[in-house]
Formats: C-alpha cells, structure tokens, sequence
C-alpha cells in the first residue's frame, strides 16, 4: 500500500493485488484502507511526523497567503 509522498489535491493512490487505484478524497481512501468510516484528514499523517492532512493544508494555504 502507497500514497503519494506529498498530499495531492484529488488523488491519493495506493495498491491493491499490485494494482493503482485512485480515489477522489483523504477520507474515501482511509476508509477503504482502514475498512471503517473515518476522516482522512486526521488519519492521513505527514511521513516521519504527527502532523496530519489537515494541518498540512492549512501550513500551506498561510505559506502561499504569505507569499502573496
């Protein structure tokens, strides 16, 4: 299993039988991952970090509100 080593906007993938499938959101991966409802954007971890999806998109919509 594989996700994109940076957050995508639309597509996370990750394999199935050596296959990629892609999804449209955080939360329909995570739930497919973890085979249960949940909120892909506080599952979803930065790698090597506890950061979640949540507060990467929020570090990045005030890094590019900054660099305006």
């Amino acid at each position: 299993m594989t996700m994109s080593d940076t957050f995508g906007h639309t597509i996370q993938l990750f394999l199935v039988d050596g296959k990629p499938w892609s999804f449209s959101s955080p939360s329909a991966t995570a739930a497919v991952v973890l085979d249960r409802n949940s909120n892909g954007r506080i599952e979803w971890k930065v790698k090597g970090s506890r950061q979640t999806y949540h507060d990467w998109q929020q570090a990045q919509a005030a890094k590019k509100e900054a660099a305006s």
